[in-house]
Formats: C-alpha cells, sequence, structure tokens
C-alpha cells in the first residue's frame, strides 16, 4: 500500500508540470522524435473515426499548432 501523501504531492507535481511551457515543449519533443508525419495522420485518422475526436476539435488542434510554429 503506497504512501497517500506522497501519492498525492507527485498528482500535484504532474499537474504544475502541465502548465509549465517549458516542460510541455519538453514532452511535445519526446513525443515527435517518436512519431512520423505517417504515424499521426494515421492516429488522427483513428481519433476521428472512433469519434475520441470531433471533426472541431482537430481543427481547433489544427489552428493551435500553425500559431506554435
Amino acid at each position: 500500500m503506497g504512501n497517500p501523501i506522497m501519492e498525492l504531492m507527485q498528482q500535484n507535481s504532474r499537474q504544475r508540470q502541465g502548465n509549465n511551457p517549458i516542460a510541455m515543449l519538453a514532452e511535445f519533443k519526446k513525443f515527435a522524435a517518436g512519431i512520423t508525419p505517417a504515424q499521426a495522420e494515421q492516429r488522427i485518422q483513428q481519433l476521428l473515426a472512433s469519434g475520441q475526436m470531433s471533426q472541431t476539435q482537430y481543427q481547433q488542434l489544427q489552428e493551435q499548432a500553425k500559431q506554435f510554429m
């Protein structure tokens, strides 16, 4: 059985990293290094086909990516 205080601290640490742009950029670089454009397109099509991502969400993410670049 784990220590609930340590688990809470780790959870809070992960949440703070989600708001940290430098940590987000590092995670993105790690993600990008492990995926090709073809694999990314295939995954997007799977998400759209399964309904896990709507066309609207896809367009919003596409706009955010353009702004990021």
